[in-house]
């Protein structure tokens, strides 16, 4: 069966192809046939103009179509029917391109309401303002152009009918004709028809494109005439759920500022603890080692402010989040009623809209603030507040760490004087190549061989013992320096000790003196422990820093 239709279709399809090409032949045909006469007369009337006889050539007329009463019966009928599908359907293209021209500007202000909606950098209330109304603009005005395009579609739906009427009407008048082709028509005819023939062929695909449209677009959603919801009702509720948001966005850039405060102190401090010196006495003198041990004195004096810097922008932290938290569970606890947005009015739309969207970014921001807050917490604290004055057993647990802390200079300068004397020996550590004697080319003589012979035998003897007293030399520098790097681990897990033994009775409470020279005497020992010792410690990490 389908296979019977199928060549049915393609019988109809050619036999239309068959009479639409046979139509046009005819056509090709009559203008070739007039042409070849209008060419035939010309060329007559020419031999004619030459030609001494006085005998005037005869040319056959052209046979003219007539203007018969059917002619003069459409002409009226005809005229009416361009002009009123010129006019309609320039009113239907011009409705066409106003949707168009709406349509875009409502696309670019979706754009703007999703991807524009910005949030503040300063914790001024005027600018959180400024961004919140400018954003309920935004809604209004795209809630004002999806009207627009309303109508808009509205006026295109009511243009477009009577453009396809009119189109219609010319194209039966146009059907009914007594020819339809310019060449068939009488010459009165010919301009109207030749207009006609072009509006009709030039509208059809506008006003069928124009009607295909109509029937995919689907209006927007706009506010009801009588809409339920009415600033009259809702907005003195709505005004005061707009100032907590205002309130909980400016709270959140207070503790945004803040919180980047805090931040750069807490760099600032683990700068100040990752500092990359390591001073080391070059003799063993009081000079060099007091020297060496100021280097860290100076370092460690600026622990306790950077620490207590941190503490005190870490309490307005806390302060500036508990604000924040507040404001956000204020907006949150707030009885705003559950407003159904497609049966409010504009205003309620844009407000409403405007303020759940800067909910759901601020709520955003207040996530970001709390983790950045947490990761604070963490950051090592002095703990305690300013406290210039030190007891007498600060004093003496002071200087005893001074004391520890100076040995160990004295132990690092030693190694330093060790190390130098060891390098100073390898280089010694070159002897020239001693080479056994050749024979001379030439005559030979015995004598003078053997005595060579003897030579290099003296000589490597001498060699063998030069290299003999250098590797003693060597020993005797390495277990020196040996001696002296172990000397200088056990100085400084000493020192260790008593840090965490200092640290134990002290406690968090003593003065700003102990505190700074615990810090100083940790420096120390932890730069010149050894690894094992550092992995091997069940104190933890260093008080202070």
């Amino acid at each position: 069966m389908t296979l019977v239709l199928f060549v049915l279709v393609l019988a109809l399809v050619s036999g239309i192809i068959y009479w639409i090409l046979k139509r046009e032949r005819s056509k090709e045909k009559r203008r070739f046939n007039s042409l070849v006469e209008k060419v035939n007369a010309a060329d007559e009337a020419e031999s004619a103009s030459n030609s001494d006889s006085e005998t005037p050539a005869t040319t056959e007329e052209i046979k003219v179509p007539e203007f018969t009463a059917q002619w003069r019966k459409q002409l009226e009928p005809l005229r009416k029917a361009i002009e009123q599908l010129g006019m309609t359907a320039v009113a239907a293209l011009t409705a066409r391109d106003e949707l168009a021209r709406v349509a875009s500007r409502r696309d670019d202000r979706e754009s703007s309401v999703r991807w524009s909606s910005n949030w503040p950098t300063s914790d001024d209330p005027d600018a959180s303002r400024r961004i919140l109304e400018s954003q309920v603009g935004k809604v209004r005005d795209l809630e004002q152009t999806k009207v627009e395009e309303n109508q808009a579609a509205e006026k295109r739906q009511a243009s477009v009918e009577p453009a396809r009427e009119a189109w219609e009407r010319l194209a039966a008048i146009i059907a009914n004709l007594p020819a339809k082709e310019l060449e068939d028509a009488p010459p009165e005819v010919r301009p109207l028809l030749s207009a006609a023939l072009q509006l009709r062929d030039f509208y059809r695909k506008p006003i069928k494109e124009i009607a295909e449209s109509c029937m995919n677009f689907q209006p927007h959603l706009t506010a009801p005439d009588k809409p339920r919801y009415t600033i009259d009702k809702l907005g003195a509720k709505l005004a005061e759920f707009f100032e907590l948001l205002l309130d909980a966005m400016v709270k959140e850039r207070e503790a945004a500022s803040t919180l980047d405060d805090c931040g750069r102190s807490i760099s600032s401090h683990q700068n100040w603890t990752s500092e990359t010196f390591r001073p080391e006495p070059a003799k063993p003198t009081e000079e060099e080692v007091v020297r060496f041990l100021k280097l860290y004195q100076v370092w460690s004096d600026q622990g306790l402010p950077l620490l207590r810097e941190i503490d005190a922008k870490r309490q307005i932290v806390n302060t500036r989040m508990q604000a924040l938290e507040e404001a956000l569970q204020k907006v949150h606890r707030f009885k705003l009623p559950q407003i159904d947005v497609s049966n409010a009015d504009p205003e309620v739309f844009a407000l409403y809209t405007a303020s759940m969207t800067y909910v759901g970014k601020l709520e955003e921001a207040v996530s970001g603030r709390r983790e950045k807050a947490k990761s604070y917490q963490e950051a090592k604290s002095d703990g305690s507040d300013e406290k210039p004055l030190t007891t007498t057993r600060e004093d003496e647990l002071a200087e005893q760490l001074w004391t520890l802390a100076r040995k160990l200079g004295y132990a690092i300068a030693q190694k330093n004087i060790a190390a130098a004397k060891a390098d100073a020996n390898r280089h010694k550590g070159y002897f020239d190549e001693i080479r056994s004697p050749k024979p001379e080319s030439g005559a030979f003589d015995l004598e003078i061989y053997l005595a060579a012979h003897a030579d290099f035998l003296n000589k490597t003897a001498e060699r063998e013992k030069e290299i003999e007293l250098y590797n003693a030399q060597v020993e005797v520098l390495s277990t020196a320096l040996a001696a002296r790097r172990e000397k200088i681990q056990d100085l400084a897990a000493l020192l260790a000790e008593a840090v965490d033994s200092v640290q134990k009775e002290v406690g968090d409470t003593c003065g700003d003196s102990m505190k700074g020279r615990i810090i100083f005497a940790s420096r120390i020992s932890d730069d010149y422990r050894g690894q094992e010792q550092k992995r091997s410690a069940v104190t933890g990490p260093r008080p202070f820093y």
